[in-house]
Parts: structure tokens; C-alpha cells; sequence
């Protein structure tokens, strides 16, 4: 509660780090939804940044929301390309998790 006062007296352009902090706390601590709520929050202030969004699809792909990390991981790659950025580690990173989504569908381990 007192990171979150902190949180909401900062100006915005300088909540980057403590955001990320308080919504991996918040994660952690099982409360999911004011987790991403965070990210989200940390990705509309941040558009330069895709460091929120990558945790968000991160959420999504250990909540087994396969569908929903796959649209944010697409967030983040048209992102890097507005900013003229490569984005072969975004691909390279979703066709890996679809290997592991096809794998867990058709009952095989994941390593």
C-alpha cells in the first residue's frame, strides 16, 4: 500500500522502475489483475518502453492464456517496428512459445 501511495505521487516519466517493482510484487503475491493492471498502466505511459508489455505477455504465457501473450508479444512488435527496431527477438520468442503451446495441447512435457 505505501509503494502504491509512492507510486501515485510520481510524476509520470519517472514511476518506470517502481511500477515494474510494485506489479511484479503484486504478482507474486497472487493478485494478478492489479498486476497487469500495472503493466498496462506502465505500457500506455511508457510507449518507448516495451519492458512492461514483456512482463505482461510473460503473465499470459505462465497463466497458460497462450491466445492473449501471443496478441500482447504483437503489441510489442509493432511497437519495435514504429520505432525502427528489430523484431526477431519478439518472433524468434513467439514461435518458441508456440512450439511449448503445441506441446502441452497434445500432452508432451515441457522443458
Amino acid at each position: 500500500l505505501l509503494l502504491s501511495k509512492r507510486f501515485s505521487s510520481l510524476a509520470i516519466g519517472t514511476r518506470l522502475e517502481l511500477g515494474m517493482i510494485i506489479a511484479d510484487a503484486k504478482y507474486q503475491d497472487g493478485d494478478i489483475k492489479d498486476s497487469e493492471n500495472y503493466y498496462r498502466l506502465l505500457a500506455k505511459e511508457y510507449q518507448n518502453d516495451i519492458s512492461p508489455l514483456l512482463a505482461l505477455a510473460l503473465i499470459k504465457q505462465e497463466q497458460r492464456q497462450f491466445q492473449e501473450a501471443q496478441m500482447v508479444l504483437e503489441e510489442i512488435r509493432n511497437r519495435l517496428k514504429k520505432q525502427k527496431k528489430s523484431v526477431a527477438m519478439i518472433d524468434e520468442l513467439s514461435a518458441i512459445w508456440g512450439i511449448s503451446q503445441a506441446r502441452q495441447k497434445a500432452g508432451f512435457p515441457n522443458y
